[in-house]
């Protein structure tokens, strides 16, 4: 992800910046009904064995299922994200989701932006 920080034929990964790749999905992609699922780089066989090269994956399971472990403002993204509706967005005492619901209802109303929202 971040290999042209290093000179052509470098082996010293340590010049590298930790990473952090985030993905969130409507769907739980490894079935275990978590939220969120962590990875950092472990060997299969020897798991004690890390790589400790800062690289971190999160999978974010938008239809979770361990909700105490969350803040109010998390649980009501990821509602949002599942229906991006006023009625959704209206339910949250969270500033923020409704800034960014805002922001969606003006690209939806763009014809230009809604035309490009409408190809994703």
């Amino acid at each position: 992800m971040d290999v042209s920080l290093l000179e052509p034929g470098s082996v010293d990964f340590n010049l590298l910046n930790d990473s952090c790749f985030i993905m969130i999905a409507p769907f739980d992609i490894f079935g275990k009904k978590l939220y969120r699922y962590t990875f950092e780089g472990t060997c299969r066989e020897c798991p004690e064995l890390r790589l400790g090269d800062g690289a971190v994956r999160v999978f974010i399971n938008t239809k979770g299922r361990d909700r105490e472990e969350f803040s109010q403002e998390f649980l009501d993204f990821m509602d949002y994200i599942n229906a991006s509706t006023d009625e959704v967005a209206g339910r949250t005492d969270s500033a923020k989701i409704k800034m960014i619901h805002e922001k969606v209802k003006r690209i939806k109303v763009s014809e230009k932006m809604g035309v490009k929202y409408m190809q994703k």
